[in-house]
């Protein structure tokens, strides 16, 4: 895997992110941008769920950039509990649509807790998403979405004994807002998904296999 750290522009502000790209098989890629958690929860681009999951997607030959929110790391800027972040995420989609090697109607979007809420509050600010997964979105993101108007493959899971992304609350949110979304609760797993990351990397990996590789 060939990895190159970024920066690049949101509201004039430098945020940093994390490309890789794929050693093992030929361009043109497929790939997938990623969210990463609040920050409260640990979140950030290089967590270690972040790194097994961009590592699960690499392995399957699937491009990801990972970055850090305003006010994360070394991202210039204030946290703004998601609102300026939906404008971190259209940049740093429009970053990766353009970067060398990807195939552009191939590419896909990843949120986790935070990040998913920001993801589907913004779906439809972002051009040319392939597919969705929404890992731990809370109920009030997944109601507010427009879940019902994306025409494209979308899968949420969250953790048996995660307490704040409720799996009955979240799977009927997503019964009245989208049915034709995939739901899937990981048991054993909390917010945090510790101790969880090689599955539900592993779980992510297939959904984007599946909605990405073999996309035609």
């Amino acid at each position: 895997m060939k990895q190159q750290r970024i920066g690049f522009l949101s509201d004039k502000l430098t945020l940093e992110g994390i490309v890789t790209t794929p050693q093992t098989v030929s361009a043109p890629f497929p790939g997938v941008v990623i969210g990463h958690a609040h920050p409260v929860f640990g979140g950030n681009m290089s967590s270690n769920l972040m790194d097994s999951i961009s590592l699960k997607l690499d392995s399957l030959g699937i491009a990801t950039l990972r970055f850090n929110f305003r006010g994360v790391g070394s991202s210039e800027g204030i946290f703004n509990q998601g609102k300026s972040e939906q404008g971190d995420l259209k940049s740093a989609w429009n970053t990766f649509r353009q970067w060398p090697g990807l195939k552009k109607k191939h590419l896909g979007l990843l949120g986790i807790s935070f990040g998913a809420a920001v993801a589907l509050d913004c779906m439809d600010k972002l051009k040319d998403v392939a597919a969705l997964c929404a890992v731990s979105p809370t109920e009030n993101s997944v109601l507010r979405s427009k879940f019902g108007k994306m025409k494209i493959p979308k899968f949420v899971l969250t953790g048996g004994n995660d307490n704040i992304s409720k799996g009955p609350l979240i799977e009927e949110a997503i019964l009245k807002t989208s049915p034709d979304t995939s739901f899937e609760l990981i048991q054993g797993a909390d917010h945090t998904w510790t101790g969880q990351e090689d599955n539900i990397s592993s779980v992510i990996a297939e959904f984007f296999s599946a909605t990405l590789l073999e996309k035609t």
